[in-house]
């Protein structure tokens, strides 16, 4: 059961060691693609060993140019299936070898999966990421992100919905999977990150309203959060 790793990555020193440990035990191989990093993302990567792949990529950064550097990418494998997330994100349980064999044998190609955001807001980049359990679930981010290379798709920006172009997309009736998304877990990194993308973001981006949500002001951010965290509930 070969099971490979996508995830393009700028600037994510903070997030990438969790995101490596959480995939290397189920991976063939973690693929990063590193694009215009400047800080230690590339470096940390690398110091997993021959698991990690990091290629450095060069595009004009947008979010549909985004998806489909991650969409191009994961059809060049040959795994069984792909996961292409972001760095933030996780796929629980944690070890879905198991569920991904079924699905293979029974010729599903893109299993189910139910978005969470995880909460909290002072984690300090130092602790187990898995201590926290208080989440809120967005079925915006009930993204397909684990799929079977042969499946011939595009995401769209941001990679929540899927186009399909082939009849090998095959999805399964239940949920499988769940996709834990691990932004919202300290306040001052959620600014922080979505400075980051905000100042990326293309003039299509912005006029499509694609990602800016990033552009927000501090205080519209801090709304959002508390809204999350009134209607949040508990993961195991």
């Amino acid at each position: 059961m070969n099971i490979d790793i996508v995830t393009v990555a700028h600037n994510e020193e903070k997030m990438i060691k969790y995101f490596v440990e959480h995939y290397l035990p189920i991976a063939r191989k973690i693929y990063i693609l590193n694009h215009e990093s400047t800080d230690k993302t590339q470096t940390i990567a690398e110091s997993y060993g021959d698991q990690i792949e990091v290629i450095s990529v060069n595009f004009a950064f947008s979010c549909t140019e985004l998806s489909k550097v991650k969409s191009d990418f994961s059809k060049t494998l040959d795994a069984d299936f792909v996961i292409v997330s972001d760095t933030d994100e996780l796929i629980f349980p944690r070890n879905c070898v198991d569920i991904l064999y079924t699905c293979k044998t029974e010729g599903i190609t893109v299993p189910r999966t139910a978005g969470y955001h995880m909460l909290s807001d002072s984690f300090d980049f130092e602790s187990d990421i898995y201590q926290i359990k208080k989440a809120f679930k967005d079925s915006h981010f009930d993204k397909k992100i684990v799929i079977s290379p042969k499946v011939d798709i595009s995401w769209t920006p941001g990679q929540h919905y899927i186009e399909r172009h082939n009849d090998k997309y095959v999805e399964s009736t239940d949920i499988l999977l769940q996709l834990r998304h691990y932004k919202y877990i300290n306040n001052s990194y959620v600014f922080e990150r979505n400075q980051v993308v905000g100042t990326r973001l293309d003039k299509e981006d912005v006029a499509k309203g694609w990602g800016t949500h990033h552009l927000s002001s501090v205080s519209q951010q801090l709304q959002y959060i508390n809204d999350m965290n009134n209607n949040s509930i508990n993961l195991e």
